[in-house]
C-alpha cells in the first residue's frame, strides 16, 4: 500500500456524464474510517451533501425574499445556490445583525419560468463570514398541505439547470 493512500468502502450513488468525462458521487459506508484517516483540512473538502447544488444562470439570478425579520419587515437577496432540500443565500451584514438569534426563516423565490413565487420555510443550518456578506445555509421545511407541489417546483428547476450546465460542458 503507498504511505499516502486511503481506503474506505463506498457506494456509487450517481455518475453525471460532462463530455468525455465523467463525475461520480459515492456514499461511504463508513464516514468515521474515512474521517479516521484525513486531515480535517482534508476531511472538510468533501461534499457530504445528499443532493446536488446547482447555481443560478448568471443571465437569470434568483431573487429571495426574506420575511419577518426582526425590526426590518423583509429584504431580498441574491440565491448562491439550491438543491432539492436547501439553498445557499448572501445576507448582507446589517440584516445578519437583525437575525442573529433567529434560525426559522419565512422566504419567497421567483424560479425562471414561474409565474408565481414559491412561498417556503426553511431552517438556517449554518452561517459563515464571507467578503461580500454572510453565507446562510439554509434547509427547506416543506409545508405538509403543499409539499408535493413545492418539491416538484423545486426539483424542476435544479434538474433544467443541471442539463443546462451538462449541455454547455458538452458543447464546450
Amino acid at each position: 500500500m503507498i504511505e499516502d493512500s486511503v481506503q474506505a468502502s463506498a457506494i456509487v450513488v450517481n455518475r453525471t456524464e460532462l463530455g468525455v468525462s465523467r463525475r461520480y458521487g459515492f456514499r461511504f459506508t463508513d464516514y468515521s474510517q474515512l474521517e479516521s484517516q484525513l486531515s480535517q483540512e482534508i476531511f472538510r473538502l468533501f461534499n457530504r451533501r445528499g443532493s446536488h447544488r446547482v447555481v443560478p444562470h448568471a443571465d437569470a439570478p434568483v431573487q429571495v425574499t426574506l420575511e419577518g425579520i426582526p425590526n426590518g419587515g423583509a429584504t431580498r437577496v441574491n440565491l448562491i445556490d439550491v438543491s432539492a432540500t436547501g439553498m445557499a443565500l448572501r445576507i448582507p451584514a446589517t440584516v445578519e445583525s437583525a437575525m442573529v438569534e433567529t434560525s426559522n426563516v419565512k422566504f419567497s423565490l421567483l424560479l425562471p419560468g414561474r409565474q408565481d413565487p414559491l412561498k417556503l420555510e426553511g431552517i438556517i443550518r449554518n452561517r459563515r463570514l464571507e467578503e461580500l456578506g454572510i453565507h446562510y445555509n439554509v434547509e427547506f421545511t416543506l409545508d405538509p398541505d403543499n409539499a408535493q407541489h413545492q418539491q416538484s417546483v423545486i426539483n424542476d428547476y435544479v434538474l433544467k439547470r443541471q442539463l443546462e450546465i451538462w449541455l454547455r460542458a458538452k458543447a464546450a
